[in-house]
């Protein structure tokens, strides 16, 4: 019965339907936050946008909140400023360190340089000194190590020859002791 009273009014008024469906639209939101309350804002919100929109209204700019007194200001300015500071102490640590961790790895890299220098330059001067050499003084060499190599050859047979022939009375005498010894 109050809703029927209530569009009545509303017709007699001469309201247009595009203004009616608005005003229907903010009678359901004003029941509906009254039902849940934490939904005003967000309801409120969009009502005034819908109806701006309707009516031709540019829309609602924000209000800057109020500002924040001066020492407010300096404080936050401070403490941002302190967090800045001390997150480019922990960013100049790690640069230090990683600038020695590269130092130290370009001494020893240099220090390895050094040492493969001087040995390229022994194995230049035995490769000169072997280029010189003549071919001749070369084969000699390489026969006499050969000859030598099957002298040695038969000494290490006769050598192992006279170790079995030694250790076999060697080992029966070592035998015969263990065995009057009682082991």
């Amino acid at each position: 019965m109050v809703i029927s009273d209530f569009l009545s009014i509303l017709a007699s008024m001469m309201v247009s339907p595009e203004s009616l469906s608005v005003l229907i639209a903010g009678i359901a939101i004003v029941v509906l936050t009254s039902l849940f309350p934490q939904a005003l804002e967000r309801l409120r919100a969009t009502f005034f946008a819908g109806l701006r929109i309707l009516l031709g209204i540019p829309p609602a700019k924000e209000r800057p909140g109020p500002k924040p007194l001066y020492s407010e200001r300096v404080s936050q300015l401070s403490a941002s400023l302190i967090k800045a500071s001390s997150e480019v102490d922990c960013i100049l640590q790690e640069m230090v360190q990683v600038s020695q961790e590269r130092a130290t790895a370009i001494s020893s890299l240099e220090q390895q340089l050094t040492e493969l220098s001087e040995e390229e330059k022994e194995l230049r001067a035995k490769i000169e000194s072997l280029e010189k050499t003549p071919v001749p003084v070369a084969d000699y060499f390489a026969t006499l190590i050969e000859g030598g190599e099957k002298r040695e050859r038969r000494r290490d047979y006769l050598l192992f020859g006279l170790g079995l022939v030694a250790s076999f009375p060697i080992s029966i005498i070592v035998a015969i002791v263990l065995h009057l010894i009682g082991l």
